[in-house]
């Protein structure tokens, strides 16, 4: 059976606006930093300090539990990265992130 996909958004405080390639490398980061399993995940859109990733129903929870924490950055710097919602189709999570909810 195909995995049915999710849209979660994740927001950060205080993250810098991050391009989609820094968003993937940063939840990657902290996904293998918990779990042995490689992770299929694509950031589907990204503006400012939030973006929309794809990821696989069944891993959904775990990644939320990793991705959900305060991260040391580097040179005594934290940040927090939350997922904040979660759509079913990819294109209402895309509206919603435009501003134009369907």
């Amino acid at each position: 059976m195909r995995p049915r996909y999710l849209g979660i958004e994740v927001a950060g405080q205080p993250v810098p606006r991050l391009l989609p390639a820094a968003w993937l490398d940063l939840l990657n980061h902290r996904w293998r930093a918990q779990n042995d399993t490689p992770l299929k995940l694509k950031v589907i859109r990204s503006e400012g300090t939030r973006a929309i990733v794809a990821i696989d129903q069944r891993t959904a929870p775990r990644a939320r539990l990793a991705w959900n924490a305060t991260w040391q950055a580097g040179e005594g710097r934290t940040f927090r990265v939350a997922t904040v919602r979660s759509w079913g189709t990819l294109v209402d999570a895309k509206a919603w992130l435009r501003g134009h909810p369907p």
